[in-house]
């Protein structure tokens, strides 16, 4: 048995071994493009790329992990050879899948991904970058690399006192339970998160980003997901759905002013499952959220605001870079793609705003983290950031402690100031410390308690910050990240979408105002950017609601398809149907069409980006 962990041991670190040496190769191939990262964060490369090194190697043991258990019984040595074949065998496209991001990330400048199937079949355009020399070389060096790892690494030093094993049955229930323990290394943890391509990013220098990710980790995990990734949708031309685009979303003059300055200090609070189905004021149930319904009469409430999907992560795309949702999918799940999104936060960075994201949770959760970093946000701070014993629920920081933070936050920052925070309480499992207000014990009754612990805290902390001398030149926007499938509602139902906004703070030049202008999370940065006179026509998908020169409508997306909104129409359009299951009101101007080149436009700008 000592020899079998002995060689399992070495095999171990044979493996990382080897992801180590093609991220140092990767490092000093590129150096130039990490000149400006310091000897100590370039150290943090490899211990934040260790993640990800730790799951590929998981995957690849399993299957010897294994065999080691079996062949326990056995006193021949048949694992010997086995694990010297499968060596090879796993070596061979190894070795070529980490030479060719080598070579790829100099024209992609992203690590290796499930794309690189798509020149499989133009062999010869893949390769056109390359001179034939260049390129035989380059499969020598392959050879070379192969012949190293396996033949002088792994027979001569890993696998050289594998020989003469013994029948040992207690190795058995060993390597069984090392090849179940596999799951956590593969999984990147404990966390509630799964590993992603965003859990390594750490830094703003992006090339620093690409060197931690495992480039064959990382493309197994594209691949793996890559239904979440692959769309392709022909409703109408390409010409028509961009011509309705822009009529759309134009850029007229009209802009409604509703702020005492040009530069406010900007916070926007996204509330957690805050639907309208739970907003006594659009229609739902009663009483859940008494502080917002206290402040309504103090700003302007946005009544027919609707979200653009039906996740956080689509609600945050929406709201920080006007990109409308896919169906099936974020596009900040995808680095390389959500890289090339605007944000409203650098817009603001370059007017002389210092940013900050806050969030109570595990900020590496659904790519948040490198969506953020690539949004140019100064400072990001998490459930790390919290002493651990306010970490009480499953998901993270309670919102009274997070609430508490952000006035912290706003309070020590340099005006003007752009925060953005994120609540977390009102996410099943509703786990929240307070005595229940509905004492049921039913999802639902849960889900209202959390609502009304978190509308609680957000009404002490609007309490509290009215007080601070920051207030009077500050914008306070609410808004909910999606809204909520209560009762028999369907997935595709408009009420599922709908979604408050409401704007308080000092800043404000009106209040006590319904807003009934129709808009969604994507209309937001180019609206904000409106209010503060800047430049917003790269936004692809938003229109300035506070312009009435603007089309009054609202577009969203569920995962078979998309819905479409205005004040006299309701259109929504089904995948599998191939057909609109929902026609309502009048057929005015955007009607059907519309809806569909919503759904085509965002295929469309996911595909090019």
């Amino acid at each position: 048995m000592k020899q079998r962990l002995y060689f399992y041991l070495k095999y171990f670190f044979f493996w990382l071994v080897i992801e180590a040496l093609f991220r140092l190769i990767f490092l000093i191939t590129y150096h130039d493009l990490g000149r400006e990262i310091n000897l100590p964060d370039k150290l943090l490369i490899f211990w934040k790329g260790l993640k990800m090194d730790l799951s590929l190697t998981g995957y690849i043991l399993v299957i010897p992990t294994l065999a080691i258990a079996i062949t326990s019984f056995i006193k021949k040595n048949f694992i010997r050879y086995f694990t010297y074949w499968y060596t090879l065998i796993i070596l061979i496209p190894l070795v070529l899948l980490y030479m060719t991001n080598l070579v790829a990330y100099r024209y992609w400048s992203f690590p290796i991904d499930k794309n690189i199937f798509d020149y499989l079949s133009t062999p010869a355009e893949m390769t056109a970058s390359l001179e034939t020399g260049k390129f035989i070389l380059l499969l020598f060096i392959c050879a070379v690399l192969v012949f190293i790892f396996w033949y002088v690494f792994y027979k001569k030093w890993v696998a050289s006192r594998f020989i003469n094993l013994k029948f040992s049955p207690a190795s058995f229930f060993i390597f069984l339970f090392l090849c179940i323990f596999l799951g956590l290394p593969i999984r990147g943890g404990l966390s509630i998160s799964p590993l992603s391509t965003g859990t390594v990013y750490f830094h703003k220098n992006e090339f620093a980003n690409h060197a931690a990710v495992n480039p064959v980790w990382n493309l197994v995990y594209t691949l793996s997901e890559g239904e979440r990734f692959d769309f392709d949708l022909q409703l109408l031309p390409d010409e028509e759905v961009q011509t309705i685009l822009t009529e759309l979303n134009p850029d007229t003059p009209g802009e409604r002013s509703v702020l005492r300055t040009d530069r406010p200090n900007i916070v926007i609070i996204i509330l957690e499952s805050f639907g309208g189905l739970v907003i006594e004021e659009l229609g739902g149930e009663p009483g859940l959220t008494p502080k917002l319904s206290q402040f309504i009469p103090d700003g302007l409430f946005f009544t027919n605001f609707y979200a653009n999907g039906t996740l956080t992560d689509k609600g945050i795309s929406g709201i920080l870079s006007g990109i409308h949702a896919l169906p099936r999918s974020c596009i900040i799940l995808y680095e390389k793609k959500s890289q090339t999104l605007p944000f409203i936060s650098q817009d603001l960075i370059k007017k002389g705003y210092n940013t900050m994201f806050l969030y109570g949770g595990n900020v590496n959760f659904a790519h948040f983290k490198s969506y953020l970093i690539m949004g140019g946000f100064q400072k990001i701070i998490s459930e790390e950031d919290f002493p651990g014993s306010v970490n009480i629920c499953k998901w993270g920081v309670p919102d009274e402690y997070v609430f508490q933070k952000l006035l912290d936050e706003c309070n020590r920052a340099t005006e003007p100031f752009f925060h953005a925070c994120l609540t977390l309480s009102s996410h099943s499992p509703f786990d929240v410390p307070m005595e229940p207000v509905y004492p049921g014990n039913s999802m639902v009754d849960k889900f209202y308690n959390s609502l009304y612990y978190t509308d609680k805290h957000l009404g002490e902390f609007l309490d509290r910050a009215s007080q601070q001398d920051w207030w009077d030149n500050t914008l306070i926007i609410l808004i909910s990240d999606h809204g909520n499938r209560l009762g028999n509602v369907t997935e595709h139902d408009r009420s599922r979408f709908h979604i408050p906004m409401l704007w308080l703070g000092g800043a404000l030049s009106q209040k006590g105002q319904v807003i009934e202008h129709y808009g969604t999370q994507s209309d937001l940065p180019k609206t904000i950017l409106g209010q503060l006179g800047l430049p917003s026509d790269y936004y692809p998908f938003g229109k300035n609601i506070l312009n009435p020169a603007t089309p009054s409508y609202a577009s969203y997306s569920f995962h078979n398809g998309g819905g479409f909104v205005t004040d006299t129409s309701y259109f929504v359009y089904h995948f599998p149907a191939g057909k609109f299951i929902v026609e309502e009101g009048v057929q005015d101007s955007y009607g059907k069409k519309a809806c569909q080149a919503f759904l085509q436009g965002v295929f469309m700008d996911f595909n090019k980006r």
